[in-house]
């Protein structure tokens, strides 16, 4: 068997700049991909679920990753906008109980929009966010009631005289004299010679 080498393998310049520059760069598409970074993945809303409970209707948008959101009252406040930049498809649902009345879900732009359709203007919001699964949670509770005017009872001034026949005769205050416990004489130890 005969071997011939052939020597060290000569190529042009510009060949080995480009094979660098494709090796740094899969690398770095590599590491991208790997960090996330390197596609576009939008966050999605993967459940809507809502739930009567005592005082409150709790309503909760589940997504993939974590979402920013904002609330919103609509006009006349018998609504409220909850936009979400999380995509979704299109939802209605019927409340379980006040001051819910209905929740729309729709896409909107990058994102989407629940509209909440409460009974009462001015219900009152309570909001949290959830990080495992990560979660947008709204209470929606009933307006606060209006506060009434305390009423003064007023009952009719009574008569001296008659208040003081019903009123019971104070204990008579009857003087006791208490001693002072006894001291002991206070004794400057500073004041003592060796």
């Amino acid at each position: 068997m005969i071997s011939k080498s052939l020597g060290p393998m000569v190529m042009p310049r510009w060949v080995g700049f480009a094979l660098q520059g494709l090796l740094q760069g899969s690398m770095l598409f590599s590491f991208l991909a790997v960090a996330g970074l390197g596609s576009a993945q939008a966050t999605e809303i993967v459940d809507v679920r809502m739930g009567a409970h005592k005082g409150y209707v709790r309503l909760v948008f589940e997504t993939d990753s974590p979402a920013a959101y904002r609330v919103e009252r609509g006009e006349g406040g018998e609504e409220v906008l909850v936009s979400i930049q999380a995509r979704s498809g299109a939802l209605v649902m019927r409340s379980p109980a006040a001051p819910i009345s209905s929740v729309t879900v729709a896409p909107l732009g990058a994102g989407s929009q629940a509209r909440v359709e409460v009974f009462r203007s001015g219900a009152r919001i309570k909001e949290m966010v959830l990080r495992s699964p990560p979660r947008i949670v709204l209470d929606f509770m009933d307006p606060e009631p209006a506060a009434e005017p305390a009423e003064v009872a007023s009952a009719p001034p009574v008569p001296q005289a008659i208040a003081a026949e019903e009123a019971p005769a104070p204990d008579p205050i009857t003087e006791t004299s208490v001693s002072a416990p006894p001291t002991e004489p206070v004794v400057d130890i500073w004041a003592l010679e060796p």
